[in-house]
């Protein structure tokens, strides 16, 4: 989905940058205060779609599974692209688009300077010196201009080269070489908490335990030590180390190399020692424990919890399950930790007959009964993941029929608001199934096909589309035609488009590619027609997409087209976006846009670079430096 398709955002500045989907409250109270509650299943969606869409692995023909642990956790997200007349090719890539991004690095356009240097550190160094790579990006840390500063910092982290790690703990910890980088008296809290985010996406590219250790060492003592208001670093922090996890055996680094360990090298060795350290700081036994850390750090590290624990033995599994499950009992915590606790329950519970699986979904279907709406809305999606988790106990699906019935029970009788989440749900579980090689229940798909039948509502007809495309539903094909025909509102044109894509048919790439050119002015519909398209393999899609990217003056339209022609990774776009990159006479926002694309169909990354940190982000509580509506991590292309 990218972000583009996200509700409540404005257009995002140009440099490769979408439209959000809002920020979440303004952080720093539990109340918020930054807009209305964020009901839409689209927020979450916008947010955590993208690995089951997994677009530009369906355009190059990669079929490895995506149901790994590794793939969870952000490590298996490079591609392994065969050879093939839609992927980049060596030449290409080294001789024509890293020396233009490497050219744009000069520009005096703020835009067109962070789109190259994310671009470039999307392809990585390749025959590149590191070192030099390295220093490219290092030389931005001194831009006056604050978003140029905080995006080099980024790229350093994205780049994966290891010479960066120096760096980034120097800006990340305010040390005087930081200072000395960035040319001021200290390093900006910004550009900090960038650094600690690209502390996050080095260690998950590197395999050596040595690098993950320090890393992680570095990103729990700016937790520990915080004395900052905002709490944007501590939280970039907790949520870099779901990236870097440690090996389930102890780890003991080689200190014959000078270097004395830290305050928090003990809490580094492995994955039980980082889940602990964790544990209590998010969900201590002793609830006055929990009182020393800020609720923001507190339910952005359950977020991590979920993300480290599971891969984690079964026995590490089941104490956080317990620590979890007792924390979301106590109603004086706050509302939003309660809605992060329900979505990491999501990823470590399982469908077998194990007890703590079993407390774990009790808790979740009491939160659904009782909890508060949006822990409600989180509870359905926590639920699908569950039911499609085969467990390794007696009974591994022990759960899976109770999971299905009861998001068939709130899919038919539920609220109305909570009736579109339990559609989605069905679709996510349907998928997650068929990754695992089960063939997803027909009775959920002859309902879903129902409630879209008898839906008008746009907020509902794009929920159950998606659900029915999510499980590629082929009987659904004519009535999400029909639907897409006769509905007016553009993001649920969008979701229909979507489904008809993610079904696969390539007889039905006409009516998506029928109503691409009366999308040149609705950036919503014309990135869900495009990634419906490329989904279809339409060939037409490419030359046309670049045609309203060069005379398209809106820069939401642009993102639109930047971000669709940059997920799919089609060479064919290379030449007219080279040329456009050059052109003097376009737009430096159509220049800058060109240059995003271009550094997408190169990634070396098979999803969007972002996902590991967006996928299952509470939205409630998103910091500015995660979503602003321009320049936040998750409104980077």
């Amino acid at each position: 989905p990218s972000l583009p398709p996200g509700p409540g955002g404005g257009a995002g500045s140009p440099g490769g940058k979408p439209l959000a989907p809002g920020p979440g409250p303004a952080a720093g109270s539990p109340s918020g205060g930054g807009g209305p509650e964020p009901s839409s299943w689209r927020h979450w969606w916008a947010l955590s779609g993208d690995r089951w869409i997994d677009l530009k692995g369906h355009v190059h023909g990669l079929l490895t599974e995506t149901a790994s642990d590794d793939f969870y956790l952000g490590r298996g997200t490079e591609s392994r692209v065969p050879a093939g007349d839609l992927c980049p090719t060596a030449a290409e890539i080294d001789g024509r688009i890293v020396p233009l991004l490497f050219a744009e690095l000069s520009s005096d356009h703020t835009d067109r300077v962070t789109a190259a240097m994310i671009g470039l550190a999307k392809i990585g160094p390749r025959d590149i010196e590191p070192a030099d790579f390295v220093a490219a990006f290092e030389g931005h840390l001194k831009s006056p201009i604050q978003e140029i500063g905080e995006t080099a910092a980024l790229a350093l982290g994205l780049s994966g080269c290891l010479e960066a790690e120096g760096t980034l703990v120097d800006l990340a910890l305010d040390r005087s070489r930081g200072r000395t980088l960035t040319g001021g008296s200290e390093v900006p809290l910004r550009t900090r908490a960038f650094a600690a985010y690209g502390l996050g996406l080095l260690g998950a590219g590197s395999e050596d335990l040595t690098v993950r250790h320090r890393i992680t060492e570095v990103l729990m003592g700016i937790v520990d030590n915080d004395d900052t208001s905002t709490k944007e670093l501590p939280v970039a922090a907790v949520s870099a180390i779901g990236l870097v996890p440690m090996g389930d055996a102890p780890f003991f680094p080689r200190l014959d190399s000078g270097r004395r360990p830290g305050d928090h090298a003990v809490h580094a060795l492995s994955r039980r020692t980082q889940l602990a350290w964790l544990v209590e700081r998010v969900a201590p036994e002793d609830p006055r424990k929990a009182r020393k850390i800020h609720w923001l750090v507190r339910a952005h590290g359950a977020r991590t919890l979920g993300r480290l624990g599971y891969a984690a033995p079964s026995a590490v599994r089941h104490e956080l399950v317990e620590a979890l499950v007792r924390t979301l009992r106590r109603r004086e915590e706050p509302e939003h930790l309660h809605q992060s606790l329900v979505l990491s329950l999501g990823w470590l519970v399982d469908a077998d007959s194990d007890a703590a699986d079993e407390l774990g979904r009790e808790a979740l279907i009491k939160a659904l009964a009782d909890g508060q709406p949006q822990v409600r809305r989180y509870a359905v999606i926590a639920l699908a993941r569950v039911g499609a988790r085969t467990g390794t106990g007696e009974e591994p699906d022990a759960g899976q029929s109770e999971v299905r019935d009861l998001l068939m029970t709130t899919l038919s009788r539920g609220n109305s608001q909570l009736r579109p989440w339990a559609g989605l749900a069905l679709g996510v579980l349907g998928r997650e199934l068929s990754l695992r090689g089960q063939v997803p229940d027909g009775d959920v798909s002859r309902a879903l096909r129902a409630a879209l039948s008898s839906s008008a509502a746009p907020e509902s007809v794009g929920a159950y589309a998606l659900a029915l495309g999510l499980r590629r539903d082929v009987e659904a094909l004519p009535l999400l035609e029909q639907k897409l025909k006769r509905i007016d509102d553009p993001m649920a044109q969008a979701d229909l488009a979507l489904a008809l894509g993610l079904v696969g048919e390539r007889s039905h790439a006409h009516i998506v590619s029928n109503l691409l050119e009366g999308a040149r002015y609705r950036p919503l519909l014309l990135h869900g027609l495009a990634t419906a398209s490329a989904l279809m393999h339409d060939r037409e899609l490419v030359p046309e997409l670049v045609t309203i990217l060069r005379e398209a003056r809106s820069t939401a339209v642009q993102s639109a087209v930047a971000a669709a022609l940059g997920t799919t990774g089609d060479r064919r776009a290379l030449e007219p976006l080279l040329a456009l990159a050059e052109d003097k006479g376009a737009t430096d926002s159509a220049r800058a846009f060109a240059c995003a694309a271009l550094g997408g169909i190169a990634d070396r990354h098979r999803l969007p670079w972002r996902v590991p940190y967006a996928e299952d982000a509470n939205v409630r509580i998103l910091m500015t430096t995660q979503s602003d509506g321009s320049s936040g991590l998750f409104d980077i292309l």
